[in-house]
């Protein structure tokens, strides 16, 4: 994929880079990068597009959300909801059509901010992703809540986002 990482989230990117009905000339880190963007600018419709009709979508070691429309349900309370998110891609890494991913989630909700590292490994086929498991530390996590529950209270202790 052209450009630099680290790699934040830039609107006019998916633009660029053509319609998502070019998507299968993308390779698969292009597919896994727009996806994150386009939930990053919270377009929840160019990002059901870049899915799987039978797509597979689990978080650690839960229950796995299956076919487009659970996911995207999934997916609609982190973007396009109340809630604000914002990635930065550290790493991406490709082994075929496995795209690996080594980023920084946040989730927003007004003075809440709840930053993470997440490794992310998604699937794709034909130009569509097909399986996306990311995979958060549960220590990681519950400091990022905390964080953010402090953050949301004493300003100048809320996370920020890693330079790029």
């Amino acid at each position: 994929m052209a450009g630099v990482y680290p790699q934040r989230s830039d609107p006019d990117r998916i633009r660029r880079g053509g319609s998502v009905v070019d998507c299968l000339l993308w390779s698969p880190e292009d597919v896994a990068i727009r996806f994150l963007e386009s939930l990053a600018l919270a377009d929840p419709d160019v990002a059901e597009q870049m899915l799987a009709p039978q797509v597979e979508y689990r978080v650690g070691h839960s229950g796995a959300r299956r076919g487009r429309a659970a996911v995207m349900r999934r997916l609609h309370r982190i973007a396009g909801s109340s809630w604000g998110f914002d990635v930065v891609v550290h790493q991406v890494t490709r082994d075929g059509s496995t795209v690996r991913t080594e980023r920084t989630d946040a989730l927003i909700r007004g003075r809440l901010r709840i930053q993470v590292a997440v490794r992310g490994t998604a699937e794709v086929d034909d130009g569509k992703i097909v399986r996306w498991h990311d995979e958060v530390g549960r220590i990681a996590l519950v400091r990022a809540i905390s964080r953010g529950l402090l953050g949301a209270a004493v300003p100048s202790m809320r996370a920020h986002m890693p330079p790029q």
